[in-house]
């Protein structure tokens, strides 16, 4: 184990092992012995026996992360494991805790009261036959502050301060990599979050989306769905389209479950590797723009996933906006509009009004806003636009995110359709360091594209330093690529010097510069109409 995970390390690769918190009764097992010894998991409503639930290995206990003492306990076992694997994080699974008995295996018969917590007046989902301790621990468990009744919901939260603790001490200082299926409000500040176990199937596509829109609102960002699906076999079709779309998920990830059909990309056929291979490149391309996006959600609050109402609440031509959950916006710029429907080769989307919208990939400007248009959409396509008045760093992208950061990034420059301002920003630091903000040892660089002298076919590019806390990138811009262009003989200038320019079809214009990105950029466009 200890040699694959230094290969993967060698390759600039990370690796995140899962842990459930169930640990095997079983005399013998350290784990088990040091936690009846520190006395340290959930108890029976005796609040003497330790409470028992079967899970993958067996019967198990579960520490009771509320006690003081199960953190020092954790913190050996977590500890001792990376001094001899160092792993990148922990996945933490099952942490609701679930179980596969009811309450508990080999218990004592429930005891009718006037009042129990394992049979409350009201219980969510009970038309279905539920109850409150349907394959999870009794809700009349105790633990060193309270009742589960009380606690279950803050389980997780719990698990998870008590894990990053851990792994920053033992990552010295470094930020820690938590994955949580489980959730309570406060944990985005934590960890990342998937939906759980989801179904191979259209609708559970579809709930993704607004699944993902949801946990934006509740403070958990970094969130996905299992890409293609969990829960039975996905077919061609369905992965591909889920393989596009979860690629602008904030946590991308392709899983499934034991016994199901394979879905790794390459498995299917080479037309289907290489559109993956073009969305996952797509994605790496927009590392520094998610980066800088979780930067403003954490600063700023707000949305990495956002729905159309947020960014267009008042919009005058569709008085539903808030009902759209099919589509959403990847930060303020980008507007995705997937194919989450079986056979279908195009979409019906919705552009908001006041805003042009450029096709993301051609530069083709599409609509000015406030209608519904029908897109053409084959199974290797996603729709994908720009808003007129943004700027987006892209990365040049390779097979690691190490590498990519590395690389010469460009500037999309998607013009104004007014005479208003075009503006993006771009943050860096060194990815790894805990409180960098508050530290101010990060660079936060904003892009400003002016036209001149109310003329909308000279425009002026510049940028400005707001912060020169992280000195350390050695990335140039090495190309501007710039959207709505009016004009096909363009000249471009940076310091007097002439910068070579093409342009393409619908007028979109390339510069070809070689800057360093944290150096001093203006750049003049003059185009002949």
């Amino acid at each position: 184990m200890r040699q694959f995970v230094d290969k993967l390390h060698a390759n600039n690769q990370q690796y995140i092992v899962i842990v459930d918190p169930g640990i095997k009764k079983q005399v013998g097992y350290r784990a088990y012995d040091e936690g009846v010894r520190d006395d340290i998991f959930i108890k029976r409503s005796d609040n003497k026996t330790d409470i028992v639930n079967k899970v993958w290995p067996g019967l198990c206990t579960f520490p009771d992360f509320t006690n003081p003492k199960c953190h020092q306990y954790w913190d050996r076992l977590v500890s001792d494991f990376l001094s001899r694997v160092p792993i990148d994080g922990l996945w933490l699974d099952m942490n609701e805790q679930s179980g596969f008995c009811d309450g508990e295996c080999n218990g004592d018969p429930i005891i009718k009261n006037k009042f129990s917590h394992r049979n409350p007046p009201y219980v969510p989902g009970s038309q279905f036959g539920r109850n409150l301790n349907s394959k999870t621990l009794s809700s009349d468990a105790i633990y060193s502050i309270g009742s589960n009744y009380d606690l279950h919901n803050m389980y997780p939260l719990y698990q998870i301060e008590s894990t990053s603790r851990t792994l920053q001490r033992t990552r010295n200082n470094k930020r820690a990599m938590i994955l949580t299926r489980a959730n309570f409000p406060s944990t985005g500040t934590l960890s990342a979050h998937w939906t759980g176990d989801n179904w191979s199937n259209w609708l559970s596509l579809r709930m993704s989306l607004s699944g993902i829109l949801s946990m934006q609102l509740f403070g958990i960002s970094f969130v996905g769905s299992d890409i293609c699906g969990f829960q039975e076999d996905a077919t061609y079709e369905l992965c591909a389209r889920w393989t596009q779309v979860g690629s602008l998920y904030p946590f991308s990830r392709n899983h499934n479950g034991i016994g199901r059909k394979l879905q790794e990309p390459y498995l299917f056929d080479q037309a289907f590797t290489n559109m993956a291979r073009k969305y996952l490149y797509n994605r790496y391309s927009l590392l520094f723009h998610l980066y800088t996006l979780f930067y403003e959600n954490s600063v700023h609050k707000g949305m990495v996933w956002r729905p159309l109402f947020f960014e267009f609440a008042l919009d005058k031509g569709n008085d539903g906006i808030a009902r759209i959950d099919e589509q959403f916006l990847l930060g303020s710029s980008l507007l995705c509009s997937p194919v989450v429907y079986e056979r279908e080769s195009s979409v019906r989307a919705y552009f908001p009004s006041g805003v042009t919208w450029y096709d993301y990939y051609s530069g083709e400007a599409v609509s000015n806003g406030s209608e519904w248009r029908v897109l053409r959409a084959p199974w290797d396509h996603l729709p994908l636009h720009i808003r007129s008045g943004s700027i987006i760093v892209k990365n040049t992208p390779a097979l690691t995110s190490a590498q990519t950061k590395k690389n010469p990034i460009g500037l999309l420059v998607a013009l104004s359709d007014t005479l208003d301002d075009s503006l993006g920003s771009l943050y860096l630091d060194d990815g790894d360091s805990l409180n960098t903000v508050d530290l101010g040892k990060y660079t936060l660089i904003t892009y400003r594209s002016v036209y001149q002298g109310g003329n909308r076919n000279v425009f002026r590019l510049q940028n400005e330093i707001l912060n020169l806390g992280y000195t350390q990138s050695s990335n140039t811009i090495d190309r501007i690529i710039v959207y709505g262009v009016k004009g096909n003989d363009c000249k471009a200038e940076s310091g007097g010097a002439v910068l070579p320019t093409k342009i393409g079809p619908f007028n979109t214009l390339t510069v070809n510069l070689q800057v360093n990105v944290l150096s001093k950029l203006d750049v003049v466009v003059n185009c002949k109409p």
